[in-house]
């Protein structure tokens, strides 16, 4: 029997999973639970706890990554940029974390250039590891 080819379909199947940053940011956070070792290569530690929406860290972290004294803050997005108003309450959280910008490789360009403390993650990269 062969199988019939399904017409593409706007947000089947996984894609329509991963068409949502906080579905994204759990999936990021399943993996992590799974094994943290690449977040090595990706941030320079492997955190002992991740959580998602961290309201520990004052804004509701999309991903919150943890060690013993380091500490990184991951904001996923999907195809827009980040606002003012996020990035000035990222960046005045009073511990003073490393600062992630994951997503797509299209949207490098997207990263906060007038702090200079954001680092880009490309969300192929960070799910490939």
């Amino acid at each position: 029997m062969n199988a019939k080819p399904q017409p593409w379909v706007r947000g089947r199947g996984l894609d329509r999973l991963l068409a949502r940053e906080t579905n994204v940011s759990d999936l990021i956070q399943l993996l992590t639970d799974r094994d943290p070792s690449p977040w090595a290569d990706l941030v320079g530690f492997i955190p002992t706890d991740v959580e998602r929406e961290a309201l520990k860290s004052e804004n509701n972290a999309d991903l919150r990554l943890t060690a013993e004294a380091r500490c990184a803050v991951i904001e996923v997005k999907l195809g827009h940029s980040m606002s003012q108003k996020q990035q000035t309450a990222y960046e005045a959280i009073a511990a003073g974390p490393e600062l992630y910008l994951a997503a797509l490789g299209a949207d490098r360009s997207c990263i906060p250039s007038d702090s200079g403390r954001w680092s880009f993650l490309g969300l192929s990269d960070l799910i490939g590891a």
